[in-house]
């Protein structure tokens, strides 16, 4: 057990049997903050310290979330050995950071060990040799002590087809970030419904498997922003020519 002592903040690392002692710890109302990569971020407290008395504790640490789901193309057959992320929205402990599973043969994956509660984006990169192209995202609520299953295939059947335009090299690959905005958008907003993620092949745009709707394309580059409002159809592929500024 190590003890180290931040800017008033006594901190100290369990040993093998989960065990910790802190020392100098200020008498009063104080609370516990345990973190751990693979374990949920936990407060434990308020705790009443007063002089001379040594409290014991015995804190339960919840279980992290796992999710579970099946990855699925458009005709409902099963994606095999395909990549799943999740992109914490708004997740409460955890590592906070984007998390990926493999689906198997069946196209099941499983994404635990490191999860928070809260919200998730999982999404398949567009670039995915399994799914190529194919938009696939969906937001999901996972919960502390809580298994979670999700059913992950297209949402759509709209197709995106562009050209990004630059009068300046473009530095790699270029990240697309479409914004479906809702019904109730006001004109010019960026309230958005579902945010997808993908990367242009040189200077080519192709993203399908996208719900029908009014969407904001974006992209930066440098410092630089190319924006253009579409309108998405079923049956008809909406072609976008994507505009960097000069300067």
């Amino acid at each position: 057990m190590r003890q180290h002592d931040f800017q008033g903040r006594v901190q100290a690392t369990t040993d093998q049997v989960g065990a910790f002692s802190l020392a100098n710890v200020p008498t009063g109302s104080v609370s516990l903050a345990i973190v751990h990569e693979k374990w949920p971020y936990t407060i434990h407290g308020p705790i009443q310290v007063s002089p001379g008395v040594q409290p014991e504790l015995i804190i339960q640490v919840k279980n992290p979330p796992i999710l579970r789901g099946t990855l699925r193309d458009a005709r409902g057959r099963p994606i095999p050995r395909a990549v799943v992320r999740a992109f914490p929205l708004r997740a409460f402990g955890g590592s906070h950071r984007i998390m990926e599973a493999t689906t198997d043969t069946e196209g099941r994956f499983t994404l635990r060990g490191g999860l928070g509660a809260g919200l998730y984006q999982l999404q398949v990169p567009p670039w995915e040799k399994k799914a190529p192209f194919t938009v696939i995202a969906k937001r999901v609520e996972v919960e502390l002590d809580k298994e979670t299953t999700v059913e992950l295939a297209p949402e759509g059947s709209c197709e995106l087809i562009g050209t990004i335009e630059s009068k300046k090299p473009i530095a790699g690959h270029v990240t697309i970030s479409l914004m479906r905005k809702r019904a109730d958008a006001k004109p010019g907003t960026l309230s958005s419904q579902q945010t997808y993620r993908s990367r242009s092949d040189g200077t080519k745009i192709h993203l399908k498997g996208l719900p029908p709707g009014d969407y904001t394309v974006m992209s930066f580059d440098r410092m630089r922003m190319a924006r253009i409002d579409v309108t998405l159809t079923k049956g008809k592929p909406a072609r976008i020519v994507l505009k960097f500024p000069s300067k």
